[in-house]
């Protein structure tokens, strides 16, 4: 992506007021143009993994670490905590660590994550759709 140097300001501003790691996702959603709700989205949820990810915390309540790992198949156990602290930063995941040997570490959605649902259903259908539609 090309920053224009407004924007590059903007990003140097954002992370370093709020708090925000340089880098890290919300710093990039900061220095985006906040007209388009359409690239935060896309900045938030883009990626390989994100949505399937989000998925199947969507399917149940919370979600274990590993049973997740084992759900979306071939993720290493880097990029899968990776992208989950990049949604838990975003306020869309929350994770809880139990204190038990071994450790234990739960995921789940956030009320501002289960504003998704409407989106994801929809998602959802018109992937069904369009498989049927290109069978």
């Amino acid at each position: 992506m090309i920053y224009n140097k407004k924007a590059l300001f903007l990003y140097h501003v954002s992370f370093s007021i709020v708090g925000v790691k340089e880098g890290s996702i919300l710093s990039k959603v900061d220095s985006i143009n906040q007209e388009c709700p359409i690239e935060i989205a896309l900045n938030l949820l883009s990626g390989k993994w994100r949505l399937k990810i989000l998925y199947y915390l969507l399917k149940g309540e919370s979600i274990h670490f590993n049973q997740l790992q084992r759900l979306l198949g071939d993720i290493t156990t880097k990029v899968l905590t990776a992208q989950l602290r990049t949604l838990e930063e975003a306020g869309i995941v929350s994770r809880v660590v139990y204190d038990e040997s071994p450790i234990r570490v739960k995921y789940s959605m956030t009320d501002t994550g289960k504003t998704l649902i409407p989106l994801m259903t929809e998602l959802c259908n018109w992937g069904k759709t369009y498989k049927k539609s290109r069978l």
